[in-house]
Formats: structure tokens, sequence, C-alpha cells
């Protein structure tokens, strides 16, 4: 693949994640108000939050393979 794609896979990325991890925080926020007090709203929301973050990784591992890819050249 080109750079260029790489950048554009990027910032796709980095965007959707950043977006995506936002949505889980504010429906953990929302979530929070709803249940009774010592409850842990975290709980409920756990594979939504590791989704996210497996997205940011990914984000990560493709900007270092561009960096990498740049170097090489």
């Amino acid at each position: 693949m080109k750079i260029k794609k790489f950048f554009t896979l990027s910032n796709l990325l980095y965007t959707g994640s950043i977006l995506f991890a936002f949505g889980v925080l504010l429906k953990t926020y929302i979530d929070r108000s709803a249940v009774p007090e010592g409850v842990c709203p975290l709980n409920n929301n756990r594979s939504l939050i590791v989704i996210a973050i497996v997205l940011l990784l990914l984000v990560t591992a493709v900007t270092s393979f561009m960096d990498y890819k740049k170097k090489h050249r």
C-alpha cells in the first residue's frame, strides 16, 4: 500500500476510535445516573470499553507501521 493510503487509514481509524470512545464514556456517564448508589456502571459497558481500547491500540499500530515504512524508503 502507498503511504498516502496508510495515512488516510490512520486518520479514519483515529477519528472513529476517538468518537467511539467518547460515545462509550458518555453512555457510561448516563448509565451512572440511572443506577443506584454503590453499583459500578463500568461492568455493564465492559465490552464497549474493551473495543474502544483495541481501536486506539490499532491506531497506534498503524501509525507506527506507517512511520517504519517512511523511514525505510
